[in-house]
């Protein structure tokens, strides 16, 4: 467990692995928990689970995060629950994604490891199998994104017995947003849509 602590200019943008917390790759692990931290200020994400299943994200407050705050790393994550959470002043990278309805590719570089992070959310859930219990989102691109994830990602990529666009919702209650999706028309306090996988090339867009 984690509890209690403050992460003030944490982070290390466009790094992978390098957030102010990090549980990484360790498969199932329920005595797990980040509890009653702080975040703020910080140059990458805020809490980010990875390739880990069943833990507790609970009471922990993050303001003013670059990129993705509350992150499901790879889309293979499972049975985490994230609870009474608050993202507060999240910001995209690299240019917003504007492009309505029509849509916007990008493609990962040095400058924007994620893609996705030009449309960064305060919750952002690559998986849907996990618990979502009275977090609070504000501000961000959008509060909760939903990707479309038609294969897991980064680190995970080689795993085919799983599609995370097609897991069911285990539970996501009394969830509120409010002061985001101003970065674009149709911007919303949650999106779900847009498409995440890895090019031919290896890259992700």
């Amino acid at each position: 467990t984690i509890s209690g602590v403050e992460l003030h200019r944490m982070g290390q943008q466009n790094r992978l692995a390098r957030y102010p917390l990090h549980m990484h790759a360790m498969g199932a692990a329920p005595t797990v928990r980040f509890a009653r931290n702080s975040i703020h200020n910080s140059y990458y994400r805020g809490i980010v689970v990875h390739a880990t299943h069943d833990t507790h994200v609970v009471d922990n407050v993050a303001y003013n995060i670059a990129g993705h705050c509350y992150y499901l790393e790879d889309g293979i994550e499972e049975r985490n629950t994230f609870e009474h959470n608050l993202a507060a002043f999240v910001h995209p990278i690299g240019p917003v994604a504007r492009g309505g309805q029509k849509g916007q590719s990008f493609t990962a570089s040095s400058a924007l490891v994620n893609p996705a992070d030009t449309a960064a959310a305060g919750f952002y859930i690559t998986n849907t199998y996990n618990h979502f219990l009275g977090n609070a989102a504000s501000g961000g691109w959008s509060g909760y994104s939903f990707p479309n994830l038609p294969a897991p990602i980064f680190t995970s990529r080689s795993q085919t017995d799983i599609v995370p666009a097609s897991r069911p919702v285990l539970a996501f209650n009394g969830n509120t947003a409010h002061s985001s999706g101003d970065e674009w028309s149709h911007g919303s306090c949650a999106y779900v849509g847009g498409l995440l996988q890895h090019s031919n090339s290896g890259q992700e867009h």
